[in-house]
């Protein structure tokens, strides 16, 4: 039997969404362990632990891809 898992999405431009600082579960943001897509300019976003508290990061980030392979691997398991 198929598991279909299903990501949060936009598919505005420039489209982000929101995570709480706990990342706690919300309806609208991202909570640990979740990914959400923006179809539209092709991200996927993630929430990454600092060491005290959660921010929103992408991938792919031109800036850091190598981090941001390995976040994205650690995030899907």
């Amino acid at each position: 039997m198929a598991n279909t898992i299903k990501l949060k999405k936009d598919g505005s431009a420039n489209g982000t969404p929101t995570v709480n600082s706990d990342a706690a579960e919300t309806s609208n943001g991202l909570a640990a362990g979740e990914i959400a897509i923006n179809y539209r300019d092709g991200k996927l976003y993630y929430a990454k632990y600092n060491g005290s508290s959660y921010a929103r990061n992408y991938f792919p980030d031109n800036d850091n891809v190598q981090g941001d392979a390995t976040a994205l691997a650690i995030a899907l398991g």
